[in-house]
């Protein structure tokens, strides 16, 4: 996100007649940023306070031949170009929860992930048009305008045979397997040391897994956990897994090989730590279904006509009065579509769990945010959050 107030348009020259304050942006810095654009994965919001009444600065201008024109301090040009060379949206910042700030968290909540595998003849790390169309009716579609493959290093060449761990080892996505992966925050039983779940997939259900691997790596690239699955863990879907970690922002990576010998890697990003509202302590929220009255987590939900939602909470001395409930709706802090309770358990010392029904055999394909509300008594309610993604 990119917040600002004002920005100077593309200039051809740093003129000394600029209003004051303005920074002297040439086009040339404009165009670099269009390419390092197309080089990240990552998706551009330029924001702009929503109070601030700006009125457009002195124009420079141009005879009737076009000759003159280098330039202009409108300060609303440089953040509409600015826009428009990351393929950037433009929002408004006010003070309402539905404003700026909630659009970005609601849209970076869930995504799809498009694959473009370049020839060896396109890896020249120069930056290349990219066009982006969808055929579903009603869909806001943003897309860089560019788009780089970066040259490939004769050095460091991709393995041929790559183990799961040697996939660990590197920044390389591999695609030939497709997978699909998320990471959850919990407690221990002992209510204070954090793990991670892992749950991971391939994207075919009828791929069998043969070896799985997943690891956390911090904000510097460093690794601080990992977790291989058993014999046993790959025949379930999704394989579970949990790692010990920290408090703070990982990167979770997970790389498998199929029983055929393909391989593939998944990416998710994730802060591990857990919600806490006075000595209460609340996990992530996981979704998933109930098999033989056993919760089972699940990643993505087709036709089934109930998903279950399942919060574990620490901290509450017995005899304390708890709540919980669980909301749908199609945005973070929009209205819900529906409400429904949630069953508490005690599960040990100190230790609950939380879980309920969500009706989702009526809903269209697409992605909802469900939100677990949970209340103790003397202190405000605290919620967990996670998207819910219907395909079918």
């Amino acid at each position: 996100m990119f917040i600002t107030a004002g920005l100077a348009g593309p200039r051809r020259d740093a003129s000394v007649s600029m209003a004051p304050g303005m920074c002297e942006l040439r086009a040339e810095l404009f165009r670099e940023v269009g390419i390092a654009a197309g080089a990240a994965r990552a998706q551009f919001y330029v924001i702009q306070p929503g109070d601030m009444m700006l009125k457009p600065s002195r124009l420079q201008t141009e005879n009737i031949a076009g000759a003159g024109f280098i330039g202009s301090d409108n300060p609303l040009e440089g953040i509409e170009h600015l826009a428009g060379v990351t393929g950037g949206k433009m929002l408004q910042l006010t003070g309402s929860a539905e404003g700026a700030m909630g659009r970005v968290l609601h849209e970076s909540s869930a995504y799809y992930l498009a694959a473009v595998e370049p020839a060896t003849s396109d890896r020249t790390g120069r930056s290349q048009q990219l066009e982006v169309r969808v055929s579903r009716p009603g869909v806001e579609l943003r897309a860089r305008p560019n788009i780089t493959f970066a040259r490939r290093d004769p050095m460091t060449p991709r393995p041929l045979n790559p183990s799961p761990r040697d996939m660990l080892s590197v920044a390389t996505v591999f695609r030939d397997l497709p997978l699909r992966a998320s990471g959850y925050s919990a407690l221990e039983a002992d209510g204070k040391t954090l793990r991670v779940l892992t749950l991971a997939e391939p994207v075919d259900p009828e791929v069998s897994l043969g070896s799985l691997v997943a690891a956390l790596f911090d904000r510097d690239g460093k690794l601080v956990s990992h977790w291989t699955a058993t014999a046993d863990e790959l025949r379930s879907s999704p394989v579970i897994g949990a790692m010990p970690a920290q408090p703070g922002a990982y990167r979770l990576r997970v790389a498998a090989i199929d029983t055929t010998g393909r391989s593939g890697t998944a990416d998710y990003e994730l802060e591990a730590d857990v919600v806490q509202t006075g000595p209460l302590k609340l996990s992530s929220l996981i979704l998933g279904l109930s098999r033989d009255g056993s919760f089972h987590p699940k990643l993505q939900f087709g036709t089934e006509p109930v998903a279950i939602a399942y919060v574990e909470m620490y901290g509450a001395a017995p005899g304390t009065r708890l709540s919980a409930a669980v909301e749908l709706a199609t945005a973070l802090n929009g209205p819900a579509l529906l409400t429904m309770p949630l069953s508490i358990e005690r599960a040990g010392d100190n230790r609950y769990l939380a879980r309920g029904a969500v009706p989702i055999g009526a809903l269209p394909p697409g992605d909802y945010i469900v939100r677990a509300l949970v209340g103790l008594e003397g202190q405000s309610i605290t919620r967990v959050v996670r998207t819910l993604r219907k395909v079918k």
